[in-house]
């Protein structure tokens, strides 16, 4: 009889159940100039274009530095191959020299002028050709001696004496000869990293109605994080480009929501679920039938049969969990990235910008008391696959050859909204500062 007295609005309502009653005429007349039509607003997707021109901008930019560095890297091996076809060689077999050595020099009157004319100097050659290689010296000791008493202004003769002439040994010098003398430093081209990062999420959203608008405004993303293994390949001297695996969660807090359990024995119906919750990232159904939600601030965003004025929490002595229900999204990135290095020294600047493919793995809402979890249900409506751009700077510190340190502040922006629902359109953007450790080998 006491739980009869306690349950009074269950009685009223079971007996009620089938009634309906019809409105007279004039009761619809009078509501039909209360009536008002609100216009909806036409919100320009700015953010869209911002990230839209930022991630082409940027994809251009690093694909016309590409294009040069590859044509600049042709251009060296090119010059390379000319030099080592259009190297001199040494021969070993040299056409003859031929020096010409002066042996008398006569003077003579000359009868119209009367004037003294030097006669042309006899020349004597001496022929020292043949192999370098074989004529290691050339005696031409005593053949540069000239008598000078005949020459004008020349008081005594002037002997020229040149001792062996030495003639050393010389090898062909070929490009190839230097490339094994040379020794050419080895740039590693690969490299693996670990990283991880805390993330900052936050939402731009765009809706339809106001509820929409209402809920967007009470619920807040939380601070999540990414983390996984990233391969590196060197292109060029500056242009390299990067692909991996990584984990990253999504958290989002709804606020307002209240939850209590034991309602499993007041719970008649024969649906899937008892309650809907409208949130910015979906619709979160219920499977937990042990649990009963309600808002008191937004009542319209909890779609239930056991609404407010049906059914009272505090008379049937459920116990009360807590005021807020958390979402969360796990996904599963497979990024390709492009970096161009901007500054190279003792600590690597470098421009990071790509796209990521984002495969959602965990879904799962639940209420929280005392460390304790009570699962709630299942957001409804995400999408599996999702598409996200990233721009951001890296920085490098080489700690040896093979091993860096990388600290890398990075911006995401998700392309498509992550629920297919036509309640609101729901674009998460994201700050991380990502830092790991990279081997290059």
């Amino acid at each position: 009889m006491a739980d009869r007295r306690a349950n009074i609005d269950l009685v009223f309502r079971n007996g009620f159940r089938d009634f309906e009653v019809l409105p007279p005429p004039e009761v619809w007349e009078s509501i039909q100039p209360a009536i008002t039509v609100t216009k909806k607003k036409i919100v320009f997707p700015f953010y869209k274009v911002v990230a839209a021109v930022t991630v082409v901008a940027t994809m251009s930019f690093l694909a016309y530095r590409l294009g040069v560095e590859i044509s600049t890297s042709q251009m060296n091996d090119l010059t390379s191959q000319n030099r080592e076809l259009f190297t001199p060689e040494l021969v070993s077999d040299p056409l003859p020299v031929v020096i010409p050595v002066v042996k008398k020099v006569t003077e003579s009157i000359s009868p119209a002028t009367g004037v003294a004319v030097a006669d042309i100097p006899e020349f004597e050659p001496i022929d020292i050709s043949g192999s370098i290689s074989e004529k290691n010296s050339i005696d031409v000791s005593g053949r540069f001696i000239t008598d000078n008493m005949l020459l004008p202004g020349i008081q005594a003769p002037v002997n020229a004496r040149y001792a062996k002439v030495n003639s050393p040994e010389l090898e062909a010098v070929t490009y190839q000869a230097l490339q094994d003398n040379m020794e050419m430093p080895s740039t590693p081209r690969w490299s693996v990293s670990a990283i991880a990062s805390p993330t900052y999420y936050s939402q731009f959203s765009s809706s339809g109605n106001e509820l929409a608008r209402q809920v967007i405004e009470s619920d807040h993303t939380r601070a999540s994080y990414t983390g996984g293994v990233g391969l590196s390949y060197k292109i060029s001297g500056r242009f390299s480009i990067q692909s991996g695996l990584y984990y990253s969660s999504l958290g989002q807090e709804v606020g307002g929501v209240n939850a209590y359990s034991g309602f499993q024995q007041y719970d008649n119906s024969k649906g899937d679920h008892n309650f809907e919750v409208i949130t910015a990232a979906g619709t979160v159904y219920t499977s937990n039938s042990d649990l009963f939600l309600n808002s008191y601030n937004l009542p319209a965003r909890v779609q239930t049969y056991y609404s407010n004025d049906v059914f009272d929490p505090v008379k049937a002595n459920l116990t009360y969990v807590s005021s807020t229900i958390y979402q969360d999204m796990s996904f599963l990135e497979l990024p390709v990235i492009l970096r161009y290095k901007i500054v190279e020294s003792k600590v690597d600047l470098n421009l990071i910008g790509g796209m990521s493919y984002n495969f959602l793995i965990n879904n799962s809402v639940y209420a929280e008391k005392d460390g304790i979890r009570y699962p709630v249900g299942t957001t409804e409506g995400l999408n599996t696959v999702s598409l996200s751009s990233s721009l951001g700077m890296g920085m490098e510190y080489n700690l040896s050859e093979n091993l860096s340190l990388n600290l890398e502040p990075t911006f995401r922006y998700y392309l498509n909204p992550f629920n297919s629902g036509k309640t609101s359109g729901f674009h998460p953007y994201s700050l991380g500062i990502f830092s790991g450790l990279s081997y290059k080998f």
